[in-house]
């Protein structure tokens, strides 16, 4: 007889339900739902921030369209206003000194001939002097005077034109320049550092008291405020480095040191998104390359490398998004809020954060719209890197598919 088998007539023990093990049962269920509809809950509400946030941008972009076009044709008739009253003030003159030589002629009427040579050389002077200025104002204020009003060509002045105080006239050229060069030098400095950083910390490292401690502070200053960042760089690279050198063509606040800060801000981002990409690599693949004879080096620059790229291209596109509209430690660090020239490494500088942020504090509501546009552009540009660099990672993920 088999020992599992029950003899006949015993009746089978059903087992006994456990009422506590319900009641977990139940209370799990509950707390999953609610966890879930919890997310869903602040999912929606940042969705609708987010939509509520460009819907906001849209209407104020739109109003820019409608509003600059008034103004420009209001300064062109201001433009020829400033001419016709410089012609009658011209003929004024005129009139005066004619007036003033007819008189003194009756009063002299012995030297009314020599008077009238004088008079006649001052005026022809004036005449001349008068054209001339006619002449040099006219041809900065055909400058100024504009005439394409079309979407288009309003769009480009805006991105062309330097800073100005008037609304209409003013443009990001020099915060757009500004904002591309801090981002190269940001990328430039941070990605080499950050990536032999995470090889390192993941290949290289053993158990040892300087990883742990180099591990546990990258882990800390993904943490820690920005604008700490900017005491460390006004600090590192406008006292210490640059100050000495300061010079016409050296500010000491320049766009290398803002690049530089920021590089500090967005190292941490992107040696743990390197570390976490090498970590994803199978083990496998790395003993497989051992095995057939490559050295360390030779295993990580041909096979680790390669796997985690993708990975790494996650944590670039962070940190370029996160560089490119950061502002606070850019005004800590001393960028100017008017620069009416284009940028170098070693000049001083602004971005397009900051330019943002003088137009919303202007008290001319037109200012408010031009920071509204400039938003949308820097949203626009941020998308399309990110857009070229989420491209770049799908073609090496098949690259390395195939």
């Amino acid at each position: 007889m088999d020992i599992n088998e029950v003899p006949a007539g015993i009746p089978m023990m059903q087992p006994r339900k456990s009422l506590q093990g319900e009641g977990l049962s139940l209370s799990r269920k509950i707390a999953d739902h609610g966890f879930a509809w919890l997310a869903f809950g602040c999912t929606f509400m940042a969705l609708a921030l987010l939509l509520l946030f460009f819907l906001r941008l849209g209407i104020d972009v739109n109003s820019w369209f409608k509003l600059m076009p008034e103004r420009i044709a209001k300064f062109n008739l201001e433009i020829e206003r400033r001419v016709k009253d410089f012609d009658e003030e011209t003929n004024k003159e005129i009139a005066d000194l004619t007036k003033e030589k007819e008189n003194r002629i009756k009063q002299d009427p012995a030297n009314a001939a020599s008077l009238a040579i004088r008079y006649d050389k001052v005026i022809s002077k004036k005449i001349e002097d008068r054209v001339q200025t006619k002449v040099e104002i006219e041809s900065n204020l055909k400058s100024d005077k504009r005439s394409d009003f079309s979407y288009f060509g309003m769009l480009w002045h805006f991105i062309s034109a330097g800073p100005s105080s008037q609304p209409q006239d003013s443009g990001i050229q020099a915060a757009l320049l500004s904002s591309l060069l801090l981002g190269a030098i940001t990328i430039c400095a941070a990605i080499p550092l950050g990536v032999a950083t995470a090889i390192y910390l993941e290949e290289y490292r053993a158990q040892s008291w300087f990883g742990s401690i180099l591990q546990l502070n990258i882990n800390n200053l993904a943490g820690v405020p920005s604008i700490m960042y900017a005491i460390l760089g006004a600090y590192v690279f406008v006292e210490l480095i640059f100050k000495p050198f300061e010079s016409p063509a050296i500010a000491a606040r320049n766009t290398l040191g803002g690049g530089l800060t920021l590089a500090l801000l967005v190292l941490p981002v992107i040696i743990v998104s390197t570390q976490e990409a090498i970590r994803a690599v199978p083990i496998s693949l790395r003993h497989a390359s051992l095995a057939l004879g490559a050295s360390r080096w030779q295993t990580i620059w041909k096979i680790v490398l390669p796997s985690s790229l993708p990975g790494i291209l996650t944590g670039l596109i962070l940190a370029l998004s996160r560089a490119m509209g950061e502002a606070a430690p850019l005004v800590l660090f001393g960028a100017a809020l008017y620069v009416n020239f284009s940028p170098t490494l070693f000049s001083r500088f602004t971005a397009l954060p900051m330019q943002i942020y003088s137009w919303s504090d202007d008290p001319d509501p037109a200012f408010h719209y031009n920071a509204a546009l400039a938003s949308a552009i820097l949203i626009t540009m941020l998308l399309g890197l990110n857009s070229i660099a989420i491209f770049f990672r799908y073609f090496v993920q098949q690259k390395l598919k195939g």
